[in-house]
C-alpha cells in the first residue's frame, strides 16, 4: 500500500497563498487609485484657486491724517480700510472702520497715478460721494462702518477693468483720500496709499 503524499495539501497551501496573493494585490490597487482620485481633486481645487487668485487682489490699509500730504488731516481720526479688486468680475469692493473720532465721511477718493517725485495726483475715480457720485457715501447703515462696491467707476459706460489694471500692475503710485464733513476738500481728512498688498478674500 502506497503511502500518502503531501501534494495535495501543498496545492491547496498554494491555492490558498495565490488567493491570498491576488487580495493583496486588489487592496494595493484600490489603495493607490483612492490616493491618486485624492491627489487629483486637490490639483484641480489648486487650480481653481490659482485662477480665482489671480484675478483679485486685496489691499488692506490704514487711513490716517499722518499721511495728509498739504494739510493737517483730521487730528485724531483713523479709517481701517479693505480695498479689494477683481479682474474676472470687473469690479472693486471696499469696507472701512472708522475709530469713532472722525466726522461724517462724504467722500472716499482714488488718486493716480502719481509722477515720479511727486506726492499727490489726480483724481481717477469716486469709491462713493464727489466728484463722481457715483454712488451716496452710506454711513448709517451700520454706524462707524462704510462699505460698497462699484462695476462702473466713472460716469457713463466706462468699464473698470483698466483702471483696476493700472492699480494692481503699479500699486504705490496710488493712494485713497477721505473726505469728511469737517475737511471736505482736497487734501482731506485722512489718507492711505495702496501700498499694504494683504492677498485675497
Amino acid at each position: 500500500m502506497k503511502k500518502p503524499t503531501h501534494g495535495g495539501a501543498r496545492l491547496a497551501r498554494d491555492d490558498k497563498s495565490c488567493g491570498n496573493g491576488n487580495k493583496l494585490r486588489i487592496f494595493f490597487v484600490i489603495v493607490t487609485l483612492f490616493f491618486a482620485a485624492i491627489a487629483l481633486v486637490a490639483v484641480i481645487i489648486a487650480l481653481f484657486r490659482s485662477s480665482t487668485a489671480d484675478s483679485v487682489s486685496r489691499y488692506c490699509m490704514i487711513a490716517s491724517p499722518d499721511n495728509v500730504v498739504g494739510g493737517p488731516g483730521e487730528a485724531g481720526g483713523l479709517l481701517y480700510f479693505e480695498f479689494t479688486t477683481d479682474t474676472s468680475a470687473n469690479s472693486v469692493a471696499y469696507y472701512g472702520q472708522d475709530n469713532g473720532a472722525l466726522s461724517a465721511i462724504q467722500s472716499l477718493v482714488v488718486h493716480g497715478p502719481q509722477p515720479p517725485g511727486s506726492s499727490s495726483g489726480p483724481v481717477l475715480f469716486s469709491l462713493c460721494g464727489m466728484p463722481n457720485a457715483v454712488a451716496v457715501c452710506d454711513t448709517t447703515t451700520t454706524p462707524g462702518v462704510i462699505q460698497g462696491s462699484a462695476t462702473q467707476l466713472q460716469p457713463g459706460s466706462l468699464d473698470p477693468n483698466p483702471i483696476i489694471l493700472q492699480i494692481r500692475q503699479h500699486p504705490t503710485l496710488y493712494y485713497m483720500e477721505v473726505l469728511t464733513a469737517d475737511h471736505p476738500t482736497s487734501p482731506g481728512a485722512l489718507r492711505a496709499n495702496f501700498d499694504a498688498i494683504c492677498g485675497w478674500p
